[in-house]
C-alpha cells in the first residue's frame, strides 16, 4: 500500500515533496481540481495517453501534456500526473539518482511491456540497475473484476498465468503481469 511504500522509501518525500497550501500530499480521487491548484505553484507534466509504450523525459520545469504512456524526471519541483480508470497507474523512483516516474499500464501497454521498457530505458540513461528502483502499483481493475469475453483477442495476448477463470468468465490480472516484467529485470519483490 502507499503508506508502506512511503515509510520504506522516505527519500521520495525528502527529494520530491508535493506541497500546496503548506501541506505535503499525494493525489487520490478527483484529479482535475488538484491539478489546477498544483499548476499555480509547480510544473505539472501529464500524459495524453496513447495506450502503447511511448516514454517521455520531462527535462524542463514547465507544465505540459505529453503524448505518452510513461513519464520520468530527475528535476525537482516537477509534478508527474497519471490518469487511469481500469488501467494500472505505476509510480517508481530511485533514491540513488533522484529520478521519479509514472507509467500508465493498460492492457495494450502491458502486452507491449511498457513497464519493463521504461525501467530499462531510465536505468540505462542514469547508469543504474533496475534493482535500484522502488515501485507503487495504484488502484486498477484486478483479477477480481476485469473480465474478458470468451473469444476476445486479449485472451491470446496474455500468458495463462495472468488469466483466472471463474463462473464461466475469464479475468485478467494486470498487476501480476506487470510485476512479472519487474521480476524478469531482476527487481526484488520487496521493491
Amino acid at each position: 500500500n502507499l503508506m508502506r511504500f512511503l515509510r520504506l522509501n522516505p527519500a521520495i518525500i525528502k527529494k520530491f515533496p508535493i506541497r500546496c497550501g503548506g501541506r505535503t500530499f499525494f493525489v487520490v480521487g478527483q484529479l482535475e481540481p488538484t491539478l489546477r491548484q498544483l499548476r499555480k505553484r509547480f510544473a505539472v507534466a501529464s500524459m495524453m495517453q496513447v495506450h502503447g509504450w511511448k516514454l517521455a523525459e520531462v527535462s524542463q520545469r514547465r507544465s505540459r501534456v505529453y503524448p505518452a504512456d510513461a513519464l520520468y524526471t530527475a528535476r525537482p519541483g516537477v509534478f508527474l500526473a497519471v490518469r487511469s480508470a481500469d488501467c494500472l497507474p505505476i509510480t517508481f523512483f530511485s533514491p540513488e539518482v533522484g529520478v521519479v516516474g509514472v507509467v500508465h499500464a493498460g492492457w495494450r501497454g502491458t502486452v507491449k511491456k511498457i513497464l519493463k521498457k521504461t525501467v530499462a530505458t531510465v536505468a540505462k540513461k542514469f547508469k543504474i540497475s533496475p534493482r535500484d528502483f522502488y515501485f507503487y502499483f495504484g488502484p486498477a481493475a484486478r483479477s477480481c473484476c476485469y473480465d474478458i469475453p470468451l473469444g476476445d483477442q486479449r485472451l491470446r495476448l496474455f500468458s495463462r498465468q495472468f488469466l483466472k477463470k471463474r463462473h464461466g468468465k475469464i479475468f485478467l490480472d494486470f498487476a501480476s503481469a506487470n510485476r512479472q516484467q519487474l521480476l524478469r529485470l531482476g527487481v526484488p519483490r520487496s521493491h
